[in-house]
């Protein structure tokens, strides 16, 4: 493992969540007592020249806004569906109406297939995913055939059964007959003794 790649990760999600954490700060502050007194007074966290550089350098840049549009999806989402009877927006054409079409996507067919790494080892995915499908329905169909198996066999033991209590009636008939006729004694295997 690298260990100053490992480091200069963890600095780059401390310093982002910093910066996060600073920005919602700045603009809870700008909307409560505006603009000005925002930038004059940054939090104890920042000193006025690093604040002032992070508003003009970073916050007003349209690329790193990008990261903060989850919001406005959020919004949008929620006052398209706030009419009745609309279709939710499809995730494709929210990030198309946040983040402006990018290189690539075709209005009414959205965006072309992409041949990158990412996709790839998505299909594969997919793949995994449709061969596990397969093998989940091949086994509800196997048990299907169980259940169908079990029933035949239950309505045969049920025949069964059947053709046992009728051979038990007859047999208990045909011993009460032997008995009235006077015949005495245990009846064994097919004889009279």
């Amino acid at each position: 493992m690298d260990v100053n790649k490992a480091m200069a990760t963890k600095c780059g999600w401390s310093l982002s969540t910093h910066t996060y954490r600073l920005r919602k700060k700045y603009l809870n502050l700008k909307s409560a007592k505006g603009e000005e007194y925002a930038r004059s007074y940054p939090p104890p966290e920042c000193d006025l020249e690093n604040l002032k550089n992070l508003i003009d350098k970073k916050w007003n840049d349209s690329n790193w806004l990008v990261n903060f549009s989850y919001d406005n999806m959020i919004k949008i989402q929620v006052k398209h569906c706030s009419q009745p009877g609309v279709v939710p927006i499809t995730p494709e054409e929210l990030s198309v109406k946040v983040l402006k079409p990018r290189s690539g996507y075709v209005k009414g067919l959205g965006l072309r297939r992409s041949f990158s790494i990412r996709t790839t080892s998505a299909s594969t995915d997919s793949d995994y995913v449709r061969r596990l499908e397969m093998e989940i329905q091949e086994q509800k169909e196997e048990i299907q055939s169980q259940k169908e198996e079990i029933q035949v066999q239950n309505k045969e033991i049920e025949k069964m059964n059947g053709s046992i209590y009728e051979n038990f009636e007859m047999t208990s008939s045909i011993m009460e007959f032997l008995k009235k006729q006077g015949l005495k004694g245990q009846f064994r295997g097919g004889g009279i003794p």
